[in-house]
This record gives C-alpha cells, structure tokens and sequence, in this order.
C-alpha cells in the first residue's frame, strides 16, 4: 500500500463518517479516542464490502457496538454506582442503567455531573437493550448462534439507534460529554 492511497482511504472514510454525524450535531473530534477508532473501522468495512451483496455485516455492528461502548463509558463510567459499566455487555449496561435507576438519588448524582436522568435512565438503558437484542438476533453478539449473517437490515436498524435518530445514542452522549468538560472549564 502506498502513503497516498492511505491517506485518500482515511479521508473517504471521515467524509463518510462526518456525514453520519454532522446531522446529529457532532465531529469525530466531539467523540472518545476509542470511539472513532471503532466508527473508522465501522467505516472501512461499509467503503470496502459495504457494497458487497454477499458480505455479512456483523463486522459492521461489532464495530458500532464498540463505539457506543466506548462513548458510554466515557460518559457514565467514573458515575458512582455504574464504575463497572466498562465490563459490562451492551444488554448488561442497559440493565445496569435500569437498576442504577431504582437506586436512592440516582437523578441527583447524574444532575449534579450535569447529565440528563431522563435520558440516562429513561431513554439510553431501552436503547441499549434494543442494539442487544439487534445483536443477538443477528448473530453479532458473543454467544449468538453461529453461523448467522447479519442482513443489511439488522445493520440499518443499529444503525438508527447508535447515530441515526434524534436521540441515539452516540451523538447524544457525545453532546453530554462535550457539556460537562466545557462547563469544567474556568
């Protein structure tokens, strides 16, 4: 491979990536390190088979379950009560969530780190269990029946939820993590 057809993979994969996020109101640089280093190889995939009518896609959701992994731990991992998030499956930290909930001040302690409990105890843990559930039935979680192919429909609908939607899940942490380190700031 030569530097320069390097360097147009890597462009044509922000420029794919940009247009999945600037809709929602995000860069790649609004995103944790790991994060974009999942949604770049999320990218490759979908530029080099992504067109490929026989290709499985669950690369393709493996690497956005690793990005919205990474972005809720960077937002909700150092929460008291859910510092075990980062060895939690994405189900578990859906769950994790819906338990956190029921626990005594959970909306104080996330209203005082400026998160939104609505979100993170109402909408983020159904979201999380829906890409559970997408990924279970598509072979694409650990476990899963083998042999399964995930269908460019299994992969459109993670899609939807990780960064797609008004409230996915992705973008939203990301504005969340963005709002506490800038009101950190003196």
């Amino acid at each position: 491979m030569n530097a320069e057809g390097s360097a147009e993979r890597r462009e044509a994969r922000e420029r794919y990536l940009t247009s999945l996020l600037t809709p929602r109101g995000v860069t790649l640089g609004d995103l944790e390190a790991g994060t974009q280093d999942a949604l770049h190889e999320y990218a490759r995939f979908i530029l080099s088979h992504g067109h490929v009518p026989s290709a499985g896609w669950n690369p393709a959701i493996n690497e956005l379950t690793r990005a919205v992994d990474f972005e809720v731990i960077a937002v909700l991992g150092d929460v008291p009560g859910l510092e075990n998030l980062d060895q939690c499956t994405t189900g578990q930290k859906g769950h994790a969530l819906r338990d956190f909930d029921k626990s005594r001040g959970a909306s104080s302690v996330l209203s005082r780190r400026r998160l939104l409990p609505t979100y993170v105890l109402g909408t983020l843990p159904e979201l999380l269990l829906d890409l559970a559930k997408i990924r279970k039935r598509s072979g694409s979680a650990h476990g899963s029946k083998k042999g399964r192919k995930a269908t460019p429909r299994d992969h459109d609908e993670f899609l939807e939820i990780a960064i797609r939607r008004p409230d996915a899940v992705i973008p939203t942490l990301a504005k969340l993590r963005k709002g506490i380190s800038s009101r950190a700031r003196p």
